[in-house]
């Protein structure tokens, strides 16, 4: 075998000399460039896994507060609808109230107005009453007198009544 290798020529300590200078490469690349990426690729995991622990965070936090500003508006649109409603509810309040006001007015209106009316039939009725007892007097008179006569009768009265109506002379 030996012969063999001799003859495809193989010499073994060549092949030990870069056996070692083999290792001693690698040994080299492996201090001075596979294990410094090794542990910068290590970091650079750790960065990113911690970058994503932030985001992750960072994006829970972001819906806690989306969800904290989601119950604030709600709170807010329910204050804004009972405020509303509560001023809905003063608008009618005031309005009843002046409604009722107004029509309690019209009724002391109307009581006053009636009041007057009454005070004013009754004033009425009274100067009637004096009106025909004036004349009822005046046809008793006319109609006991000396030289009695009907026309004479209906004249004083139509001047009575003239004269009572305000002017000129009435013509039966």
């Amino acid at each position: 075998m030996q012969e063999i290798l001799e003859g495809l020529g193989i010499r073994w300590p060549l092949v030990v000399a870069n056996i070692i200078g083999f290792l001693l490469v690698m040994a080299v690349f492996k201090q001075l460039l596979f294990d410094p990426i090794r542990a910068h690729l290590g970091r650079r995991r750790a960065e990113l896994e911690q970058e994503r622990q932030r985001t992750a965070q960072a994006e829970r936090e972001h819906q806690a507060a989306e969800r904290a500003l989601a119950e604030r508006r709600a709170e807010i649109e329910r204050r804004a609808y009972e405020r509303t409603q509560e001023l809905v509810r003063e608008g009618v309040a005031r309005r009843t109230e002046a409604l009722r006001q107004a029509h309690e007015q019209a009724h002391r209106i109307l009581e006053q107005v009636e009041r007057e009316l009454e005070v004013e039939r009754q004033a009425a009725l009274e100067r009637m009453r004096e009106d025909v007892i004036e004349l009822s007097l005046a046809i008793i008179r006319c109609a006991t007198a000396p030289g009695f006569e009907p026309e004479g009768c209906r004249e004083v009265v139509a001047q009575r009544v003239a004269a009572r109506l305000g002017g000129g002379v009435a013509t039966p």
